[in-house]
């Protein structure tokens, strides 16, 4: 029996003393959109979207989320529990507030969970390829009041290097931004196209700004391939590795959340 109604997930990674990190999954059916489907922008019925998120928040025991519209920026909003009664328009939350979950939707793009190393401050980051060019990684390492090398790093799903075929361009634009390493993050393919390591990216945004402890990134949302998923707990929901909603699969789909917080 499901608690939520949907399948919960928590890596078995420990970023802090009392913070709490949490992943959904994809549930099919009824297609396009599943049962686990936890975006309002999609097409989905937003009450149903509203009534799950509402689930989410019973079922972990946290009543205060804060929400974005994400729209691929490197905006980072600092979040409190009066924010939280809005939407707010950004790609990142950050707070210092215990008991206010930060959740990002992706469905390729990567979601990244932070915390320094005593559990008191945490934020939430939406990095596709847009973003992480702009330099999102960089705006929400600058929140933390904790020096770069005391934060730790969590990488959810995101679309894997066999499945994201880009131009060749792209590439050129993460060298002159990231320098050479960033090649380190890209296969080439057919006639001026490869494959892009967007977690790769994550992880190299993340060492160019003085983070050194970074987890995750071996998820991948078009594929359901995952290197590490035996060391995943189940919160709710089948005992079944995940599945995940991919955009670039499946067009028209759902969303899955990646949520951080620190106990109240």
């Amino acid at each position: 029996m499901m608690a939520c109604g949907f399948p919960l997930w928590r890596p078995s990674v420990s970023l802090a003393p009392g913070v709490q990190v949490l992943l959904s999954s994809a549930l099919w059916p009824p297609y396009p959109y599943g049962a686990a489907n936890l975006a309002t922008h999609v097409g989905d019925d937003p009450e149903t979207v509203k009534c799950r998120r509402q689930a989410l928040g019973d079922a972990v025991g946290v009543s205060h989320w804060q929400w974005l519209d994400q729209i691929h920026s490197p905006c980072v909003m600092r979040a409190t529990p009066s924010t939280a009664a809005d939407v707010m328009t950004a790609d990142g939350a950050y707070t210092t507030d215990p008991g206010l979950a930060l959740a990002v939707l992706t469905a390729d793009c990567v979601p990244m969970l932070i915390s320094d190393e005593n559990g008191r401050e945490v934020a939430a980051l939406h990095a596709g390829w847009r973003g992480l060019l702009g330099g999102i990684v960089q705006a929400g390492v600058s929140q933390f009041s904790a020096r770069p090398e005391c934060l730790r790093v969590f990488i959810g799903p995101a679309i894997g290097p066999d499945c994201y075929e880009v131009g060749e361009s792209m590439v050129a634009d993460f060298v002159r931004a990231f320098g050479k390493g960033a090649l380190d993050c890209y296969r080439p393919g057919r006639a001026g196209h490869g494959y892009l390591h967007l977690a790769g990216l994550a992880r190299l945004a993340c060492a160019l700004s003085g983070v050194r402890h970074v987890a995750g990134g071996d998820f991948c949302t078009a594929s359901h391939a995952s290197a590490a998923i035996q060391a995943w707990q189940p919160l709710a929901g089948e005992q079944a590795a995940p599945k995940w909603y991919s955009y670039r699969r499946d067009g028209v789909t759902g969303r899955q959340v990646s949520a951080i917080w620190r106990c109240a």
